[in-house]
């Protein structure tokens, strides 16, 4: 379970004109964790936040500079944290704020990033199941900093985690509110669900976010009614879709 304790880093994504805040819970990999997940030097370095190698990422915000305090952010709801820090960005990262600031096309200040799994493992597939076991609670702690507002699921297809996909999620979607807006990606099938924002899935099968996103990314927001009746979690792990079951109930960007 995630440690009590909260790290609060402050800085700025001079590529992206943005001040950010990265929280992270005071619990470090010990050399026995790092030797445990085969950790290489090149994970060991991009792990590390001002030299310390925080286990934990709970919270991720990037907002223009000159709107720091605004709450009009969009929100990402994504597997496991990436590198990212506060003064670094990686893919990842750098997908989200295209998709906010480009796609959207400055309808939003800004973006927060919230995940499933809190911890920082660049091998989703070396997570061990006392990982999994951490349960979102601390996010009680930083829910002032949590807007809910416009969410992207975008977690991909996760169904070797199903069951803490579908307990962490019902525990997230506790932060929803009667303006919440929940957002799935429309393959070119027209069957709508979780994307994946990674180098993997469809962020590099189809959809390239960098180059084209106009073109190729298609980002579909639910009506109140179809979120009630819909969003849960299926077999595979991902929220699916098909088009005749909304296609009149949601509005094309």
């Amino acid at each position: 379970m995630v440690e009590e304790a909260l790290i609060i880093h402050k800085g700025c994504i001079k590529k992206l004109d943005c001040t950010s805040i990265a929280i992270f819970s005071k619990k470090l990999y010990s050399p026995n964790d790092c030797k445990e997940y085969n950790f290489n030097q090149d994970n060991l370095e991009k792990l590390k936040v001002c030299g310390n190698l925080y286990k934990y990422r709970l919270y991720y915000r990037a907002t223009k500079r000159n709107k720091p305090r605004s709450r009009n952010l969009l929100t990402f709801v994504l597997f496991n944290p990436s590198y990212g820090n506060q003064n670094s960005f990686d893919d990842t990262i750098e997908n989200c704020a295209h998709i906010t600031f480009e796609y959207f096309n400055g309808k939003y200040d800004g973006f927060e990033i919230l995940n499933i799994l809190n911890i920082r493992n660049p091998e989703i597939d070396n997570i061990k199941p006392n990982d999994e076991k951490n349960n979102l609670s601390c996010y009680d702690m930083i829910s002032d900093y949590i807007v809910f507002s416009d969410v992207i699921l975008a977690w991909g297809k996760k169904d070797k985690y199903l069951k803490v996909l579908q307990k962490n999620w019902n525990i997230l979607n506790q932060y929803n509110n009667e303006n919440t807006r929940y957002y799935l990606h429309s393959d070119n099938q027209g069957n709508i669900r979780t994307w994946h924002l990674g180098k993997e899935g469809w962020a590099s099968k189809g959809c390239s976010i960098k180059k084209d996103y106009g073109k190729k990314i298609k980002l579909c927001p639910l009506s109140v009614d179809i979120q009630k009746q819909y969003i849960n979690i299926k077999k595979d792990g991902q929220v699916e879709l098909q088009d005749k079951d909304i296609i009149e109930s949601w509005e094309k960007l």
